[in-house]
């Protein structure tokens, strides 16, 4: 059995694991680290709760987006006419990406 130590926003604490999975898990708690970081960053000091949520909610809208983004993409997309479109062009990808990002801006400015 493996065990990890994970240091999130100044305390350190430890995961008892599957030997294959430690790996995993550090690089888990690194994005989620990296996310209280950022927060931190932005918001300051709003407490260890409401930062640790704030981050578990960024995190759940990432993921919420990413499935939606997938469900998306699985279905053929038709216009009348022309065949199915499987990628969008660069710039359109782009313009998601902004627009996600000032999505998640406005979502975070709302816990500050």
């Amino acid at each position: 059995m493996g065990q990890v130590a994970i240091n999130l926003n100044g305390r350190s604490f430890r995961f008892d694991c599957g030997d294959d999975e430690e790996a995993r898990l550090k690089e888990l708690a690194a994005y989620v680290s990296s996310r209280v970081e950022d927060l931190t960053r932005e918001f300051g000091n709003v407490g260890e709760q409401r930062l640790l949520l704030m981050a578990a909610l960024y995190i759940t809208d990432e993921l919420w987006d990413a499935r939606a983004e997938a469900a998306a993409k699985s279905k053929p997309k038709t216009v009348k006419g022309k065949p199915p479109q499987s990628v969008a062009p660069a710039a359109k990808a782009t313009s998601r990406l902004r627009d996600r990002a000032t999505h998640h801006l406005r979502f975070l400015r709302a816990f500050a």
